[in-house]
């Protein structure tokens, strides 16, 4: 065998070899498909709410995404989504692509008359996302698996923020993301409803500047021993207007007002306060890594003293390190922050929120029972209390994690503890947090440091040439 024939040969095996290693990686690449998103916020990956609603669904559920053919990088992008969706909980979720123009007999049975919607089908029932983004799906989900739609009553008449509107410190877009997961909001006149609705799934009392009368307090108060849920945030003008409310049920909220270092990031006075740590072993901030935005809030803590017999109660959110407190009294009716050292009270990590559960009720009447039977449960009352009412504003309410942590309080509160996440995420830009003195440092090395070494690196250069 001449040396031609001997390279020819190996050549020929070398080939085959390596095309058989090829197909041998391409067969277990197809049947170990796995990707991996690189990017910084996960944009191209579910949420873990998300995975969370589709892998729980209790029904098979079919989407179908109707797009025109010749749209192919919308049909393209919603086939990726779709996808995720898919490969999350195969058995449970599938999904076409329908050009409404070849299918008009279906996409006029579910009303659709524009391309860019997704009609969910499951059995019988169906819910509608008007656009394919995992937001919109994700809350289609929700209301197709859940059709009970919980009543939300913000109590009116004591300087309640407004629950509509455009004004940055209404709530609308709250109240929105309310009924994108099955709340329904409706505001609530204690002196003329006289009693709390039967429907009642929460009552919220955003930030009350005026002081309940005493039947109302009574009406509330008769509600929460009855095993009502409550969510009340703060505002510096509410002083010591719900103390009542904060005293029978072990917490405090002292006449305060939070500043941070951090709100410099803004471009604006130190009265915005970041909530940097949260509380790990409670359903509603648990795994909860995002940072959240308060504005004028004041601190919210337990107070020990008064804590009623059952209760328990545990502090939500904390800010960083860089914040600190000022008698609220330096700040109402002003018209700018001066900060001055001497009227600090507190600095450091500052609570800014509270939930508590409450035995509800009087304990029931001992009874002769089977030895080792259950004793009855008994109802339990839930309340959140946040130092401040703009976190939740038209303003705040999509900044940060702000959006999360409102929505988590109120599935908490109405005990849908598995709605509780992370919820898709917002592709925009979020901004890097820095306190004064990180700033400082920055500069520093900016300003400085750098082209100070520069030079110094030229002038060494220079003089080793002379040399």
């Amino acid at each position: 065998m001449t040396a031609k024939t001997r390279f020819a040969i190996s050549t020929i095996l070398s080939v085959l070899l390596a095309l058989g290693i090829f197909l041998v990686v391409l067969m277990i690449s197809r049947q170990n498909n796995h990707k991996w998103d690189l990017t910084r916020n996960q944009r191209f990956s579910l949420s873990q709410q998300s995975l969370d609603v589709v892998r729980d669904l209790k029904e098979p559920v079919e989407a179908l995404a109707f797009l025109a053919e010749t749209d192919d990088a919308s049909r393209q992008a919603a086939n990726e989504l779709l996808g995720n969706y898919k490969s999350a909980a195969p058995e449970k979720f599938t999904f076409q692509l329908v050009d409404p123009r070849k299918s008009p007999l279906l996409a006029r049975k579910h009303d659709v008359r524009m391309p860019g919607q997704v009609i969910l089908v499951s059995g019988s029932q169906t819910q509608r996302s008007t656009a394919v983004a995992e937001e919109e799906l994700t809350n289609a989900l929700l209301r197709l698996s859940d059709q009970a739609e919980k009543k939300v009553y913000f109590l009116s008449g004591h300087g309640e923020r407004a629950i509509e509107g455009s004004d940055p410190e209404a709530l609308a877009r709250f109240q929105g993301g309310l009924a994108a997961e099955g709340f329904k909001g409706s505001v609530l006149n204690l002196l003329q409803a006289k009693q709390v609705p039967a429907d009642a799934s929460v009552v919220v009392l955003a930030g009350p500047t005026r002081q309940m009368l005493p039947a109302e307090q009574q009406t509330l108060k008769a509600w929460l021993q009855n095993g009502g849920r409550l969510l009340a945030t703060l505002e510096l003008e509410t002083g010591d207007h719900l103390d009542w409310l904060l005293k029978d049920h072990g917490i405090k909220s002292p006449a305060e007002a939070i500043l941070d270092e951090q709100a410099q990031m803004f471009g604006t006075e130190p009265v915005y306060a970041v909530a940097l740590a949260y509380a790990a072993d409670h359903p509603i901030t648990r795994n909860f890594g995002l940072n959240t935005l308060f504005r004028l809030a004041r601190p919210v803590e337990v107070n020990p003293e008064a804590t009623p017999q059952g209760a328990s109660l545990l502090p939500l959110a904390h800010t960083g390190p860089y914040a600190f407190s000022v008698p609220a009294a330096d700040l109402l009716g002003k018209e700018r922050v001066e900060i001055r050292s001497d009227r600090v009270v507190r600095k450091g990590s500052i609570p800014l929120a509270v939930a508590g559960t409450f035995p509800a009720g009087p304990a029931p009447a001992a009874s002769p029972s089977p030895q080792g039977a259950a004793e009855p449960s008994r109802p339990e009352a839930r309340i959140v209390v946040v130092g401040d009412t703009d976190f939740v504003s038209n303003e705040l309410f999509e900044v940060l994690g702000n959006k999360d942590l409102a929505m988590n309080m109120l599935n908490w509160l109405t005990e849908s503890e598995n709605r509780i996440t992370i919820r898709p995420k917002d592709e925009g830009t979020q901004p890097l947090l820095l306190s004064q003195t990180q700033t400082s440092q920055i500069k520093v090395l900016l300003i400085l440091a750098i082209p100070l070494a520069v030079m110094l690196t030229g002038f060494l250069m220079a003089f080793r040439r002379r040399g």
